[in-house]
């Protein structure tokens, strides 16, 4: 029997792009969900529960599942508004969610566990998101032990159609494409890493084949963000934009620069997609 991919959260952002991937690639696969299946897999999607232990037991299908993609239960990118009873109830749910998955997949192999670069930094830039993550990374190492491979995926700041967080980069679509002014602090001197979603979705399906276990850090190179504007706006065809400028001091500038050092040589990934086909999609969608 072929082996079959779990994927939690896939009605969701990353999720509904790692179905997309599966799909493509012919891989055997199905999804959790709670209200409505993704509506391009209704077939392979199970309405399940994954805190209720009693819901997830009437699913024989789990029995096939191999491999877990888990990215279920995201709370989105470092929001200033976030307390730590925010993430202490992440945390909490995805513990119960990781117990409960791993007691009813019986022929589970391997794990992937879709983490953040916020982890990564969070010694040097403490923020609860990223220490919520470190905690989870912990904690799925402490429940798995040697029995089931582990491997432990932190991504940037993913942009992409349909991203629904507000990031920058679509911020800076939206816009250019209405003709509002764009904000630039120090001439966009900020460093910083993204990823396309689609590239993120790759890494993890990747990542199920892969012998390697462990934590990886998938980045491509950094770029400030009047890199990444200057080619929007040159995507976008928009030759000018209106651009206002906003002067901080050098180390609040340092604060908001986020960078991550990679692992693809480690783990064996090569990137697919260049920054500009990401940007480009993401504008191409935008537009419609």
């Amino acid at each position: 029997m072929a082996k079959t991919i779990l994927v939690t959260g896939g009605t969701g952002y990353l999720g509904s792009n790692v179905l997309e991937h599966l799909h493509e690639k012919g891989t055997p696969f199905v999804y959790s969900f709670l209200t409505e299946p993704h509506p391009a897999y209704p077939t392979e999607g199970l309405r399940m529960n994954l805190l209720d232990p009693e819901d997830m037991a009437d699913h024989t299908e789990l029995v096939h599942a191999t491999y877990l993609i888990h990215t279920a239960a995201s709370v989105g990118h470092v929001l200033d508004g976030q307390t730590a009873d925010d993430i202490h109830r992440h945390v909490t749910t995805n513990v119960i969610m990781l117990e409960n998955l791993i007691r009813h997949l019986p022929n589970l192999e391997r794990i992937v566990f879709v983490s953040s670069c916020s982890a990564e930094i969070a010694e040097r830039d403490p923020s609860y998101y990223g220490i919520g993550k470190r905690v989870l990374e912990e904690v799925i190492h402490h429940l798995t032990g040697r029995q089931i491979h582990t491997v432990i995926l932190r991504f940037p700041q993913l942009f992409g159609p349909g991203e629904p967080h507000g990031t920058f980069v679509t911020k800076f679509v939206r816009a250019l494409l209405v003709g509002e002014p764009i904000t630039l602090i120090n001439g966009g001197a900020l460093v910083r890493d993204i990823v396309y979603v689609k590239e993120a979705a790759n890494a993890a399906v990747f990542a199920t084949a892969s012998p390697k276990t462990g934590t990886f850090t998938i980045t491509d190179q950094p770029r400030t963000v009047k890199d990444i504007y200057e080619m929007l706006a040159r995507l976008s065809g928009k030759t000018n934009p209106v651009v206002r400028h906003e002067q901080i001091p050098e180390e609040e500038l340092a604060k908001k620069s986020f960078h991550c050092d990679d692992d693809l040589a480690e783990l064996g990934y090569r990137f697919r997609y260049t920054l500009e086909e990401g940007l480009k999609a993401t504008i191409e969608q935008m537009e419609k």
